[in-house]
């Protein structure tokens, strides 16, 4: 029988119970400064960076109109130029850019609120609004998605967004963890129904019970549930190849890195470009934007949402199939009983840690 390893001299410095309580307090360290780096980083210095504008320019004096805003803004802008206010406003339709300015003897700004947030249409405006001050004229500003005054800065949809992302990935562990001794598609089965009973839940809460969400409550909840499961799925497929380890790596992935970058608080013009660029893939900033042009656009221009939290989902089919199959070639000779599960799950759900 080969003899145990002879435990490390930093090891043998500490009593056993004082160790075993020192190797587990990683994880609590990782979460505190992981959270500091994700939120400190995304929301502390909320400033333009590369937000891009249209300026209608039909003739060469807005040409240089155009070029002349580009020198004083520096990277905080990126202007760019069309020949027809119709045009531009497609490209505002569309998120291509975040505000349009046609000049003139009437100038105005064109923004979309629910898209670009009210944090960028308010920035624009006040960009803006020096170039018509200088030609004697008032600025009229017309805001093609704008928000309601009852939901502040677009925020209850963000709202919506903390308690799927909660519910998903601890709901990811408790099934991992209580239904080991299952197939993983029985615990897929069982995620996927508790997603749309976490999706159901929290529109029910947002709309009847607080009377912050208005209409659209079913395709709310809808686009919910495909986010939830993504969610579900990933973590279920992570907890097979990690373990306990999932907890952190999966608040990593929902809370840290997918809160921030949402675009629920701060637009992502208005971050840094490291969660800048994370928005414009990841599954938090698509159900954002999906919510808001649903609540308030009709789900006008959410194709693009709903087909990346349909990748989102994919991805979590194709991590739960990697980890079947990498079960079955495990050939495990024992799985564990209902109580040991339950002992499992009991363990792993102290650890989860609530944002």
């Amino acid at each position: 029988m080969p003899r145990a390893a002879a435990p490390s001299r930093f090891r043998r410095a500490f009593p056993v119970p004082v160790w075993h309580v020192l190797r587990h307090l990683w994880v609590p360290l990782f979460l505190a400064a992981g959270m500091a780096l994700a939120y400190v980083g995304a929301f502390s210095h909320p400033e333009p960076h590369h937000v891009d504008v249209a300026v209608v320019a039909p003739d060469a004096k807005a040409e240089v109109l155009a070029q002349h805003l580009q020198n004083q803004a520096g990277d905080r802008l990126d202007v760019r130029t069309v020949p027809a206010r119709g045009e531009a406003e497609k490209l505002l339709r569309r998120g291509d850019v975040a505000a349009v300015y046609v000049p003139g003897a009437a100038p105005a700004l064109i923004v979309d609120s629910v898209k670009s947030g009210s944090t960028v249409a308010e920035t624009a405006t006040k960009t803006f609004t020096p170039l018509a001050t200088a030609q004697n004229a008032p600025l009229r500003v017309t805001d093609l998605g704008p928000i309601p005054d009852d939901d502040y800065a677009g925020g209850t949809v963000f709202f919506l967004l903390v308690a799927l992302s909660l519910g998903g990935y601890t709901g990811a562990i408790a099934v991992a963890a209580a239904g080991a001794a299952l197939s993983p598609w029985v615990r897929a089965l069982l995620g996927l129904g508790l997603s749309l009973v976490t999706a159901i839940v929290t529109t029910v809460i947002a709309g009847p019970v607080a009377g912050a969400v208005h209409g659209n409550l079913t395709a709310v909840a809808a686009m919910g549930w495909i986010y939830a499961s993504g969610v579900m799925l990933i973590g279920l497929g992570l907890h097979t190849f990690l373990g306990k380890v999932a907890t952190p790596v999966l608040v990593g992935l929902f809370v840290m890195l997918n809160l921030t970058s949402s675009g629920g608080l701060f637009a992502p013009e208005l971050q840094p470009g490291f969660f800048a660029t994370l928005s414009d893939f990841w599954n938090g900033s698509a159900f954002v934007d999906a919510g808001r042009r649903i609540l308030y656009q009709g789900g006008d221009g959410m194709a693009r949402d709903v087909w990346t939290l349909v990748a989102w989902l994919a991805a979590g089919v194709a991590v739960l199939a990697a980890s079947a199959v990498y079960e079955r070639r495990a050939h495990r000779a024992h799985r564990p009983t209902p109580a040991e599960a339950e002992t499992a799950v009991d363990r792993e759900l102290d650890t989860v840690a609530v944002a």
